[in-house]
């Protein structure tokens, strides 16, 4: 598939979890409020016809059950109720749903008609749908930048597929069979995200070892037995009455309980075991995607096991929400800085803008917000005339204090995430003035070549120079470039960097410079592509750039001198070649 289709295929599964986001948001919200809760832990009772009979295990006392008298201990039978009443007594009620219920408590049956309440929004619910919402316009801008790099569709997938899941799993609708289909659907496609991130994992550390082939059997058969049990859940709801015999509802929470932990577990473990597998670069990028989702992954384990462990305890299972809402904000972070600060995707540079503006617009508004608030505190009970007085002089002061804001914000992104990459670049532009004070020809060619790949991460470099009507390789002197190669006529005619995959060209490399002296393209620097497959950056090739002119006029310098020898060595070969001839003709005449 070519790179146009896959942008189009991520953008468009991007696409899909920004409208299931939109729905979840609309439909759990103050906005249109859709869901309920009833607040209330639930658990089967036994086997056979006893797995139908569930009991309160935990109770939220602020919740729609405790305050319609529901109580721990008390039981129902679902057979009792329709399909929609049993989807909202133990999957998600809708608000405003009442229920009546037949409980029986202490041995007496009694009638309660449950209300669930609203299911408002907490703070950290907010932090997780910002964190959300940060992840997926992450996945989208890869996937648009990048579409043609494997690692950058592997993160974009994984990172949209896992939004969507999280979303459609909170949407809520007035139709019972569609709220079941989405939560559905929602819940597996999380388990996909585990499938995704395990084959993902297998593109790292190559040859896989025995142990790296057969945890990923096991999570697929783990995966499919989770599969089961969510279809279980809908179908529960719906043919409850017709089965009597199988415990089905036990047999699915055992399932949950037990396989959806060990699921995240050997995830983790192949993410793990890829990471200590790669070697070199392929580490460095395993490290911080494979990492930060392992991050991620190991927080869901956690989480899952208090919940089990815990299970009736609904202080401990708020708790463990608030904290997995709270922390999932720094899988976004960990991406975010591993594209800035590392470089593994090339899309730094705008992130870099992005980061500016944001910080100069939260000082900038910051700031007036607070002085304004100042203002009114010490300006209180004046009249109109101090108080816009004021206002103006503040606007006043802010705007002649952009610029200088602007720079300071600019320079402390520029220290936290680029730090390493300026420091590359002074390195290449400190060995352009360097190079002319080279005496040795190879030294310096060699010399060139290793700086270009220490700094700049190239898989290879090389260096083509002018000879007779063809640029020859000086690293593989077999390989020799017609001067009328498209991409060699580019660089003679505009004396620019030249990106050489847009060029039907016979030099093997990502970007070439024209390396020039005495007003000629004397030679060409070829750097090849980045180790980690990212494209080189704008100021990067502004250092490259001053490498070559700087390389070039001392490679010249140093051709010149040899050929001014070899040029006297010839004159003084054929001087003595004549007078050797003279004096054998002198010799024979004599004779």
């Amino acid at each position: 598939m070519n790179p146009s289709r896959w942008r189009l295929l991520l953008l468009g599964l991007c696409g899909l979890a920004a409208l299931a986001s939109i729905g979840a948001v609309v439909t759990q919200t103050s906005f249109a409020p859709l869901a309920g809760t009833f607040g209330w832990q639930l658990a089967s009772t036994g086997r056979g016809n006893g797995a139908y009979i569930i009991r309160v295990v935990g109770e939220d006392r602020g919740a729609g059950a405790f305050r319609s008298g529901v109580r721990v201990g008390d039981s129902f039978d679902l057979r009792d109720y329709t399909p929609p009443d049993r989807w909202d007594l133990i999957v998600a009620p809708l608000a405003g749903h009442a229920v009546l219920l037949r409980v029986t408590r202490n041995g007496r049956e009694r009638s309660i008609l449950v209300r669930p309440t609203l299911n408002r929004w907490t703070w950290d619910q907010w932090v997780a749908l910002v964190a959300l919402l940060w992840i997926l316009i992450f996945a989208a801008f890869i996937a648009w930048r990048k579409p043609e790099m494997p690692d950058a569709r592997w993160v974009s997938a994984i990172l949209s597929a896992m939004v969507l899941g999280s979303q459609l799993t909170n949407i809520e609708s007035p139709w019972m069979g569609l709220t079941a289909v989405l939560t559905t659907v929602g819940a597996s496609l999380i388990l996909i995200v585990n499938v995704l991130f395990v084959l993902f994992a297998s593109t790292f550390g190559r040859p896989i070892g025995m142990l790296r082939r057969w945890l990923p059997v096991v999570l697929y058969v783990l995966t499919a037995a989770i599969v089961v049990h969510n279809v279980s859940d809908g179908l529960l709801v719906w043919f409850t009455p017709a089965i009597t015999t199988v415990s089905l509802f036990l047999a699915v929470r055992l399932i949950w309980n037990v396989g959806a932990p060990l699921a995240e577990f050997v995830t983790i473990l192949c993410g793990a075991f890829a990471i200590a597998a790669a070697r070199g670069a392929e580490r460095q990028r395993a490290a911080w995607f494979l990492g930060t989702l392992c991050a991620f992954l190991g927080m869901e384990l956690v989480s899952a096991l208090v919940q089990v462990l815990t299970y009736g305890n609904i202080a401990a299972l708020h708790a463990v929400e608030v904290l997995s809402n709270a922390i999932v904000v720094l899988t976004p972070i960990g991406l975010t800085y591993a594209v800035l600060n590392k470089r593994l995707l090339d899309v730094g540079f705008i992130l870099n803008r992005t980061a500016v503006f944001a910080g100069v617009s939260i000082v900038v508004v910051g700031a007036f917000v607070l002085l304004e608030w100042g203002l009114s505190r010490w300006l209180a009970g004046a009249n109109r005339l101090p108080g816009v007085a004021a206002n103006l002089g503040l606007v006043l002061v802010l705007g002649f204090s952009l610029r200088f804001i602007h720079n300071r914000v600019d320079l402390f992104v520029d220290r936290v995430f680029f730090r390493r990459r300026h420091e590359n670049e002074e390195a290449l532009r400190r060995f352009a003035r360097e190079a002319a004070f080279i005496t040795d020809f190879d030294t310096l060619v060699d010399r060139t070549i290793a700086e270009i790949q220490a700094r700049t991460d190239a898989a290879n470099a090389d260096i083509l120079l002018h000879e007779g009507g063809a640029y020859r390789s000086l690293r593989t002197p077999s390989t020799s470039i017609d001067a009328n190669d498209p991409a060699v006529l580019a660089l003679r005619t505009w004396h620019e960097p030249v990106d050489l995959h847009r060029y039907a060209t016979a030099i093997d490399g990502e970007i070439a410079f024209p390396m020039l002296a005495r007003g000629d393209v004397r030679g060409i620097l070829v750097c090849g592509t980045k180790r980690g497959g990212e494209t080189y950056a704008p100021d990067e090739r502004g250092a490259l750039a001053t490498l070559a002119n700087g390389a070039g006029a001392a490679i010249d310098a140093l051709g010149s001198a040899d050929h001014d020898l070899q040029r006297s060595i010839l004159e003084e070969l054929r001087l003595l070649a004549g007078d050797v001839r003279r004096a054998l003709q002198s010799g024979s005449s004599q004779a």
